[in-house]
């Protein structure tokens, strides 16, 4: 992480320091958001349609084929945060000239599979030659950089008890990693009610502001961002072959009834 470090996000920073990084982190945000595709914006951009955050996301399930794909499905939701906000589940597949920086499947597996494992805090960088980096700071540990040409993102409402399903599932079972092997249809999510036709838009705003088992201190306020136009575009899904017949979105449709989802 560049600025939402593992020393930021414990409190170990003076105060002034640490609004001072978080001011800069939102202006890197904002600035950012207009040049990504699709995906990618609706994660970077605020105050838009579509927008919405990993914030303390469960994983549920994940595969990674290395140089290929790696696939992410997770629940959002954030422990009391923007309450009014419902869960989705979001799928996330991260494609072309994969790279994970400085950690491996096996460090993948290890953080994602812990029973309280949840996606902190996410940062994303435009590169050179139209290439991307989605940073994230997971709890209660790990550090993960991806790199990759292209993303696929799709998310459907899910019941707001599912989180709490998972959560349960992960602590009895003691969390063992939920991977979904190379070639294979995914494992079955934890069970959901149908999902409403319209996509709810998780908008953040501010990341929570009460401490807890992995938030140790409050954010300090966001204030105003600055405004971000809203992502028109993403019919075009990329490719994933199943059995090389059916699309990454044609899958995950069967997976997903009514899910919606953009490029």
């Amino acid at each position: 992480m560049r600025w939402l470090t593992r020393e930021w996000q414990s409190g170990a920073l003076p105060g002034g320091e640490r609004e001072s990084r978080w001011q800069t982190y939102l202006e890197h945000r904002d600035a950012t958001a207009i040049h990504l595709p699709p995906a990618l914006h609706r994660l970077a951009a605020v105050n838009v349609d579509g927008a919405l955050t990993l914030h303390k996301a469960v994983p549920d399930w994940w595969a990674f084929e290395p140089d290929k794909a790696l696939t992410l499905s997770v629940i959002t939701g954030d422990d009391g945060h923007a309450p009014d906000v419902g869960p989705l589940r979001v799928v996330l597949q991260y494609v072309g000239n994969l790279e994970l920086v400085d950690a491996t499947a096996a460090d993948l597996d290890t953080w994602l599979g812990r029973p309280d494992a949840r996606l902190l805090y996410d940062e994303i960088e435009v590169l050179p030659g139209r290439r991307f980096e989605q940073r994230f700071l997971l709890a209660p540990g790990g550090e993960v950089t991806i790199r990759f040409d292209n993303v696929v993102l799709l998310s459907a409402p899910t019941a707001a008890g599912v989180r709490d399903a998972l959560l349960a599932s992960r602590q009895a079972a003691g969390a063992a990693p939920v991977n979904a092997p190379a070639g294979s249809s995914a494992p079955a999510p934890v069970a959901e009610a149908s999902p409403a036709t319209a996509e709810a838009a998780a908008v953040e705003s501010s990341p929570p502001a009460a401490p807890d088992a992995t938030e140790v201190v409050p954010d300090p306020p966001e204030g105003a961002p600055a405004a971000v136009p809203a992502a028109t575009t993403g019919t075009d899904v990329a490719e994933a072959p199943d059995g090389g017949k059916r699309t990454l979105r044609e899958t995950l449709l069967g997976w997903l009834p009514g899910v919606r989802g953009r490029h």
